[in-house]
């Protein structure tokens, strides 16, 4: 079953560098490649690659997958990416150097800045930086067009929108928070969100090739790296329209670099300890139909990972993980051709998988999983999506040659969970 199923879908020395011409050859780093090398002939890999040590690169390389592919696919080290959802860690840094300077309180309500937002008396910046502001993943409704709404019809339609939660309750990602952030920057700065972070962020990191589509100060997208998919077994451009789902308040783009030194500014300034997670990682990802990007730095170590890729197939999960392991020295395997056997399970144990499953993090797919007289079917809207064969009791796949997996897990409730791999990441759906 292929991924339709989703429905889917560092200051000034930074920047005197970027200024400098560098007559150096490129970082290259032969374990590195030959992950690499390996992943785009497995046509798991297609896009850009940084990797550093200590904040210095080590390796970087543009990577291809092998075989007919349209003209638009190659990249270069200059190629310009979507960044997508990584705009959100752009925007918190933003928030943190704004309240530094007394112009933003992360713990004040949001209804200070903006009015009319449902209980924005409750919700505070804070709530909308960590997804636990009540807000949907996406919006129920727009009037017209995502890029055909202005900041004022971007706030009607928050105002329109019901909380799943009670502020502060739960996490549930959210775009809608982002938008009003975005938003909420732009109401105490004076300017876009968009400007405000070329100014504040992307000119003293010394990202030359960072910009956005709208509201831009910057002329300089020269390079755009378009999006591919595979369509019925054939790698398809996805061609860039302006109404691609996003809104223009933050479409921002960057190359591998880019993110790069914006790891580095980051993770080199007085905010590092409030943007990173739990394992110390100040990371982010971000994409859309055709589109991956990842960015990450150890605060600690400044041992970083930055790949940008356009092309769907891309094993996303596995590339974080094995690419980390391999920055910090620890051991990782190369990306293989895959070749699953099915096994013979019981009716009746499959029978126990049965019933409607609801991924929320996937922008709320239901699928509903029925046995079958060999093995599972999945449909989704009431449409057979795949049929899925086991390859152990709790373990199903829908294509041999493909690591994505559906993994059935027990809890001690009693309860059973669907694991749904998808380019690397395990997506989690209760069953109703």
């Amino acid at each position: 079953m292929r991924p339709a199923v989703l429905g889917l879908a560092f200051a000034a020395t930074l920047a005197a560098c970027a200024a400098a011409p560098d007559s150096k050859p490129a970082p290259f780093d032969t374990e590195a490649d030959a992950y690499l090398s390996a992943a785009a002939e497995h046509g798991a890999f297609n896009g850009t690659v940084m990797l550093s040590r200590g904040g210095e690169v080590f390796h970087e390389g543009a990577y291809t997958v092998p075989g007919e592919v349209p003209a638009s696919m190659p990249v270069t080290m200059a190629s310009q990416f979507d960044m997508r959802s990584f705009s959100k860690l752009v925007a918190k840094l933003a928030v943190l150097q704004l309240e530094s300077e007394g112009k933003i309180d992360r713990n004040a309500p949001v209804s200070r800045y903006v009015s009319g937002v449902p209980q924005g008396d409750r919700i505070t910046i804070q709530h909308l930086m960590d997804n636990t502001s009540g807000f949907p993943r996406e919006f129920s409704y727009l009037s017209k067009p995502s890029t055909e709404m202005s900041p004022a019809d971007i706030l009607w339609a928050i105002r329109g929108e019901a909380l799943e939660f009670e502020p502060g309750t739960d996490s549930r990602y959210s775009n809608v928070g982002y938008q009003l952030l975005y938003l909420i920057i732009g109401e105490v700065t004076g300017e876009s969100f968009v400007r405000h972070v070329e100014k504040a962020i992307f000119e003293p990191a010394g990202m030359a090739g960072a910009g956005a589509r709208f509201y831009s100060g910057r002329d300089n997208l020269t390079a755009f790296a378009s999006g591919h998919e595979l369509e019925d077994g054939e790698i398809m451009e996805v061609p860039y329209t302006e109404d691609d789902g996003d809104f223009k308040t933050a479409i921002l783009f960057a190359t591998a670099e880019d993110i790069h030194r914006f790891l580095l500014f980051a993770a080199s300034g007085p905010f590092a300890g409030e943007l990173a997670n739990d394992e110390g990682m100040i990371a982010h990802a971000g994409g859309s139909t055709g589109k991956r990007a990842w960015g990450e730095v150890d605060r600690k170590t400044l041992n970083g990972v930055v790949f940008l890729a356009n092309y769907d197939e891309v094993a996303f999960g596995r590339m974080t993980k094995d690419l980390r392991a391999l920055v910090d020295g620890e051991p990782y395997e190369l990306i293989e051709t895959v070749s699953r056997t099915a096994v013979s399970v019981p009716f009746e144990l499959r029978k126990q998988y049965e019933g409607t499953y609801l991924f929320a993090e996937a922008g709320g797919l239901k699928l509903r999983v029925e046995a079958t007289e060999d093995g599972l079917a999945v449909y989704q809207n009431g449409q057979l999506a795949g049929e899925l064969q086991a390859e152990s009791e709790t373990v199903f796949f829908a294509d041999p040659a493909s690591p994505e997996s559906f993994t059935f897990v027990r809890q001690e409730s009693g309860e059973i969970v669907l694991l749904m791999d998808w380019q690397g990441v395990a997506w989690r759906g209760e069953r109703l």
